[in-house]
């Protein structure tokens, strides 16, 4: 549990959500909030949700799945307990969790899950309290984007999520 091979209706599902999205109000040619250009930056989230929503349903852990489809900054994409949960959802190239602080400062989340994509498998790797992220210091990484950097081996594991 926590690690899923990606159907590929879901990947079907994703790409059209993606090219749904940047289709409107010329999205695909402005960067987003981290003034990065990404190419299936809504793929990628759709992926990240979809494993999370899967994860909920298995582990019995009772969820509201806020899904915002118009490409604007959402609040976070699930609620837990009244708490709100936002996935970052990255590639496998990298080893750490990245989460832009232009991104903390201009929505709320009480919690960050992690979740990484590999060709065809998605992993919830953990999860981090908003408080954890804050205290940290930013780095400028990737491309000189200021970011809290948190190693997954930093992360608490999924199976500690609603216990």
């Amino acid at each position: 549990m926590g690690e899923y091979v990606i159907p590929e209706e879901v990947k079907e599902k994703a790409q059209a959500y993606n090219d749904k999205i940047l289709g409107k109000r010329h999205i695909s040619s402005t960067p987003n909030y981290t003034n990065l250009h990404v190419k299936n930056r809504f793929y990628t989230g759709y992926i990240g949700e979809w494993a999370c929503e899967r994860y909920f349903t298995e582990s019995g852990i009772s969820f509201e799945h806020q899904f915002i489809d118009t490409g604007k900054l959402d609040k976070g994409d699930f609620i837990i307990n009244e708490k709100i949960y936002d996935v970052k959802t990255n590639a496998s190239k990298y080893s750490n969790l990245l989460i832009a602080e232009d991104g903390v400062k201009r929505h709320y989340a009480d919690y960050y899950i992690s979740a990484q994509i590999f060709e065809d498998t998605v992993k919830l790797v953990g999860f981090i309290s908003r408080r954890e992220v804050v205290s940290r210091p930013t780095r400028k990484y990737p491309l000189n984007v200021s970011n809290y950097v948190i190693d997954y081996d930093e992360l608490t594991p999924m199976r500690e999520l609603g216990a």
